[in-house]
């Protein structure tokens, strides 16, 4: 039961390493294979399918988030005692770059005051 509920992701893992599923029986043992569940990778396909949450510990990403995080945080404090310590305001530190999260352009200082935006509005609208 436990192979069929799983058979695409424990033939996923298979074939990663030169086997499949249809060779149970005869090139692969199913002794091989309960021992090959067993000690299968946390990173696996079997086991983010078994347990998605525990997994994605296991990923390099998750690893990578943690560790960006942490030079955010030492930045922060390092910015925090420069500038207890200085007489001139230190340059915010900037979070360091994440691939999945964009970069929002922006255009402009500030909000236009709202004489100035009445203008641009009727300039605008051609009058």
């Amino acid at each position: 039961m436990f192979v069929s509920e799983h058979r695409e992701a424990i033939n996923h893992d298979l074939m990663k390493c030169g086997h499949s599923l249809d060779e149970v029986g005869s090139v692969l043992s199913w002794d091989a294979l309960g021992d090959f569940i067993s000690k299968t990778d946390p990173d696996s396909a079997l086991a983010r399918d078994i347990d998605k949450e525990t997994a994605k510990w296991a990923l390099v990403l998750k690893t990578n988030e943690i560790l960006a995080d942490l030079y955010d945080l030492i930045s922060s404090f390092r910015y925090e005692m420069a500038a207890l310590q200085s007489k001139k305001k230190p340059n915010k530190p900037k979070p360091y770059p994440r691939p999945h999260k964009e970069d929002k352009k922006r255009i402009g200082k500030g909000s236009l005051p709202v004489p100035e935006l009445r203008k641009w509005i009727q300039k605008k609208l051609g009058g």
